[in-house]
C-alpha cells in the first residue's frame, strides 16, 4: 500500500508541472512588425513605444512581455519623449553598466539591442499586483537603458519630466553624474518631481 501511495504522490506531482509547463504560454516575435493595439488597453498611450521602428525583438509569456530596441542617442531620447505620453500610474527609467542578456530567436542567432521595456499585464500582471496591493493598471511600466551600449551616449540623454529613475551601477567616490532632464525639442530645463537634474551620486 505505501508503494501504491507514493507511486500516486508521484504522478500527481508530475501531473501537476505538466499542467504548470502547459499553461506558460510563450510567444515572441522578431523585428517591427507592427501588433495590435487590442491586447494594449491597459496602457493608454502605449503603441507609439510597442510599435517604434526601432524594435528589433519582442516577449511575452503569461502577460510578462519584454520589447527589446536598438539605436543611437537621438532615437532613444526620441522614444523616451513618447513615453512621457503614456497613461500610467508609474513611469521608470533604469540606468544600468549591466550586459544585455543575450537573445536568439528562431530567425536569428543574435539580437543586439540597447534598451528594453517592460510591461506586465495577464496573469502576471493580476499576481504582481496583488501581492503589491494595488490595481493591475497601477504597476510600472519600466525602460532599462544600456549606459554600455557603443550607440548610447548617457550624458546626453534627454529625459522627460515626472519619471522615477534608478540607476544600477558603480559611482566611483566623489564623482557625480548629472543627466539633464531637458525637453529634446527646445532644449529648456522642465520642473518635474525629480527636478532640473538628476545628479546620481554614490550610495
Amino acid at each position: 500500500m505505501k508503494m501504491k501511495s507514493l507511486a500516486l504522490m508521484i504522478f500527481g506531482i508530475a501531473f501537476i508541472l505538466i499542467e504548470i509547463t502547459a499553461h506558460a504560454l510563450v510567444f515572441e516575435g522578431s523585428g517591427n512588425k507592427p501588433v495590435s493595439k487590442k491586447d494594449y488597453n491597459q496602457w493608454e498611450g502605449i503603441m507609439p513605444l510597442v510599435n517604434d521602428t526601432s524594435r528589433v525583438y519582442s516577449r511575452w509569456v503569461n502577460g510578462n512581455e519584454w520589447f527589446y530596441y536598438r539605436g543611437n542617442t537621438s532615437t532613444l531620447n526620441k522614444f523616451l519623449e513618447k513615453f512621457s505620453d503614456v497613461q500610467v500610474s508609474k513611469r521608470m527609467i533604469i540606468l544600468t553598466d549591466e550586459k544585455p542578456e543575450k537573445l536568439a530567436s528562431s530567425k536569428s542567432p543574435s539580437i543586439n539591442y540597447d534598451w528594453k521595456m517592460h510591461l506586465m499585464g495577464g496573469t502576471v500582471g493580476a499576481v504582481e499586483a496583488k501581492r503589491r496591493g494595488v490595481k493591475p493598471k497601477e504597476l510600472p511600466v519600466a525602460i532599462t537603458i544600456y549606459r554600455g551600449s557603443k550607440n548610447i551616449n548617457p550624458r546626453c540623454l534627454c529625459i522627460p519630466k515626472d519619471m522615477e529613475i534608478t540607476h544600477r551601477f558603480h559611482i566611483p567616490s566623489g564623482m557625480e553624474i548629472t543627466y539633464e532632464n531637458k525637453h529634446p525639442s527646445d532644449g529648456k530645463a522642465t520642473q518635474g518631481h525629480i527636478g532640473g537634474s538628476t545628479k546620481v551620486t554614490r550610495h
